[in-house]
C-alpha cells in the first residue's frame, strides 16, 4: 500500500521544518511539491525559509499567504521547554495562530503534530484495551501532553467552523541517530537483556526519565511519510491517528509490558497472539483512513544506525 498517492497540492507550508521531525517531513514532501519551512530556525540550504514565531498571529499569517495546505509541527517538544508554562504559551496559542490564519487564507487541509502524550497514559488512566482505540479519552496532566490535547481541541473546532479540514497526527517517540542509541540500551535495561552496541554521545535526556509501558518509537521516515499521507488523504474533515512503529524497543511482550507498567490487564486482540511485540495503538485506522503504514521495523531501523555508525 503507498503511504502518499498524489500530493493534490502545490506549495507546502511546514511549521517547525528545521526541528528535530520537520526536516523529515520537508525531505518527505520535497520530490512533489514546493515546501516552504517556517521556522526560527534556517532548514538546509535550497529550500525555501521564512523566519517567524508561531506566537505573532500577523507574521504567521504573512507567511502561509499563497500556500495551498499546511503541515504543521512548531511546537515545544516534551522535555525542550524552559519551563512547564511555555508549553501553554507556545503550543496551542502557535496552533491556533496557525489555524486561524489557515480559514482566513483559504488553505483547506492542515496535518497537525499531536503526540501520543495527548492521551495521557498513566497508572490513573490505562489502556482499556490492545491495540490502544484512537478514541480513547484524552486525560492528560503533564503540560506538555496539555498542551497537546488543546491543539487537537483547536482544530477540532475549526472543522466544525466549516472552512478547514484537520488531520492530527500522534507520533510516539522520534529514534533517530542517539535517541534509538538511548532507547535502546534503557529497554534493554529495563527487560534484563544485553544492551545494543554503544554510541559515541550521551544520549537525550528526556530518556532519563524512562520509557513509557508501551516502548512506542517511530522512525523518522515512516513519521515525513505519514505526514504526507495526512496532506494526500481524501475525503477526511477531521482525524485523529496514531503514528508508531509496527513494534517496539522492547523485547517484551507488548502486552506484558503494558500491563506491568500501568498496573491493569487490558484486553488484548488476537493480533499479538502471532505478533506479542506489535505496537501498543490502534494503527489501523492511519492504514485504512490515511492510506499509511510504517515500514521501519524496530530490529531493522536500529540495524542501519549502526551501520551507518
Amino acid at each position: 500500500m503507498g503511504d502518499m498517492g498524489d500530493l493534490p497540492f502545490e506549495r507546502v507550508a511546514v511549521t517547525g521544518g528545521s526541528g528535530r521531525l520537520g526536516r523529515h517531513v520537508v525531505a518527505a514532501l520535497r520530490p512533489s511539491c514546493e515546501v516552504t519551512v517556517l521556522d526560527l530556525a534556517p532548514p538546509p540550504a535550497g529550500v525555501a525559509f521564512v523566519k517567524v514565531d508561531m506566537r505573532d498571529a500577523a507574521g504567521v499569517k504573512k507567511a502561509l499567504a499563497g500556500h495551498d495546505a499546511v503541515a504543521h509541527l512548531a511546537a515545544f517538544d516534551a522535555g525542550m521547554a524552559p519551563a512547564p508554562e511555555d508549553y501553554l504559551d507556545v503550543n496551542p496559542r502557535g496552533t491556533w495562530h496557525v489555524l486561524q490564519a489557515a480559514e482566513a487564507l483559504g488553505i483547506r487541509r492542515v496535518a497537525l503534530a499531536s503526540s501520543v502524550a495527548a492521551l495521557g497514559l498513566a497508572p490513573a488512566h490505562p489502556p482499556p484495551a490492545l491495540p490502544i482505540p484512537v478514541d480513547m479519552p484524552l486525560a492528560p496532566t503533564d503540560p506538555y501532553g496539555v498542551s497537546k490535547k488543546l491543539c487537537e481541541e483547536m482544530a477540532r473546532a475549526f472543522v466544525r467552523r466549516g472552512a478547514l479540514e484537520a488531520v492530527c497526527l500522534r507520533p510516539a517517540l522520534i529514534a533517530q541517530g542517539e535517541i534509538a542509541y538511548a532507547m535502546a540500551k534503557l529497554a534493554a535495561r529495563m527487560d534484563g537483556c544485553a544492551p545494543p552496541p554503544p554510541a559515541s554521545g550521551t544520549g537525550w535526556r528526556e530518556l532519563n526519565q524512562g520509557l513509557a509501558p508501551t516502548r512506542a518509537f517511530v522512525s523518522p521516515g515512516d513519521a515525513g511519510r505519514a505526514f504526507c499521507a495526512a496532506l494526500a488523504a481524501p475525503a477526511i474533515s477531521f482525524g485523529a491517528y496514531y503514528v508508531t512503529g509496527p513494534d517496539t524497543c522492547s523485547q517484551r511482550p507488548t502486552a506484558l509490558a503494558v500491563a506491568e507498567g500501568y498496573g491493569a490487564t487490558p484486553t488484548v486482540a488476537p493480533l499479538y497472539d502471532d505478533a506479542p511485540r506489535a505496537s501498543a495503538y490502534d494503527l489501523a485506522p492511519a492504514c485504512r483512513e490515511l492510506g499509511w503504514q510504517p515500514q521501519d521495523s524496530w530490529a531493522d531501523h536500529l540495524a542501519r544506525i549502526v551501520a551507518a555508525g
